[in-house]
């Protein structure tokens, strides 16, 4: 399987060739996967976006006419707003459920665990807030990109950031009191 794909893939794909499409597809489906679960933080629903990713990809990557280095980005940009477009019509919270127990306390476990409570608490903050964060502290949208995104005013994208990093502040500190009182 290839890892990287180049400027004549796109070309093929652009050509209606399955087999460019394919591996467009399989060098670039984890990566959309991943983008989904920040969103959408279910993983049937993750896996629906990435679906309607593709389709949207390869029905529209004759629009695309950047070069390679910038494939990865557009595709991002269109299941990121695949998952917005998700959770406008679906409009429920998502949760995950707790990790299983990760055995013995290394400094590699925990770091995961560390990082897999992270994950969950921003996973069940509020969609609005859990969304206005991803784009803002995870894709490096602006305010103002935000604000037009997901149809809000920009005041608001600070106002639901604010509140978000609030909420996590909050978790992570009871999150580190807990894991020093257990020690």
């Amino acid at each position: 399987m290839k890892t990287t794909i180049d400027i004549s893939t796109i070309k093929s794909c652009k050509a209606g060739k399955q087999l460019a499409q394919k591996q467009i597809f399989e060098v670039y489906s984890k990566h959309v996967y991943a983008t989904a679960m920040r969103y959408v933080a279910d993983c049937p629903t993750a896996k629906d976006v990435v679906q309607d990713t593709f389709i949207r990809v390869f029905k529209y990557i004759h629009s695309f006419d950047g070069e390679v280095v910038n494939f990865k980005g557009w595709i991002s940009r269109i299941c990121i707003n695949e998952s917005l477009k998700t959770i406008k019509k679906n409009r429920r919270f998502y949760s995950i459920e707790p990790g299983k127990e990760m055995g013995s306390y290394t400094h590699q476990k925990e770091l995961e665990m560390q990082a897999d409570y992270i994950y969950r608490e921003i996973v069940k903050l509020p969609p609005r807030y859990r969304t206005v964060f991803n784009l803002y502290e995870i894709e490096g949208y602006s305010h103002k990109e935000i604000a037009e995104t997901m149809g809000i005013k920009e005041g608001s994208s600070r106002s639901c950031l604010t509140r978000a990093k609030q909420m996590l502040k909050e978790k992570l500190s009871a999150y580190s009191i807990n894991k020093s009182v257990g020690q």
